[in-house]
């Protein structure tokens, strides 16, 4: 019996498909980082926590880099629709909170407002330095009015 060039290629390719497909199905993907590849590239250092992912630049020590978010705490459930968002991070850092945008004091301290959704709110606050640092940083804060 003699196999054909064609069919050999054929039974190999799909052998190293179902080898690669179980390697995705059985392996843990717990640990994969998206910015890894940035970080390599760039020199960038970047930590991720459940709730944080701060990118920052080789030289900047990663522990000088903050965002505390002091109102609301994560988790809260408040009555009305208006939210003040208040935290403090690096002195004059941009600082996005959804889609909108403050900048930090000199103290750095920020607050803006924000309207809420009945239900329960993931907020997304995003703080860029002028080094080039970033922090990254979600809560979640559940409307009940009525």
């Amino acid at each position: 019996m003699s196999v054909k060039p064609k069919s050999f290629l054929l039974l190999l390719s799909g052998l190293v498909f179902v080898l690669l497909a179980l390697l995705v199905i059985f392996s843990d993907f717990s640990d994969i980082n998206p910015f890894k590849k940035f970080e390599r590239l760039s020199g960038q250092k970047v930590v991720t926590t459940n709730s944080e992912t701060k990118v920052t630049e080789g030289k900047t020590d990663p522990e000088k880099v903050f965002i505390n978010i002091t109102s609301p705490l994560d988790k809260s459930v408040v009555k009305s629709a208006s939210l003040l968002v208040k935290g403090e991070t690096v002195a004059n850092a941009e600082v996005f909170v959804n889609d909108k945008e403050t900048k930090a004091d000199k103290n750095g301290n920020f607050s803006l407002y924000l309207t809420l959704d009945e239900g329960e709110n993931t907020l997304t606050v995003i703080m860029n330095d002028s080094l080039g640092n970033y922090i990254e940083k979600e809560i979640t804060v559940t409307l009940e009015s009525f």
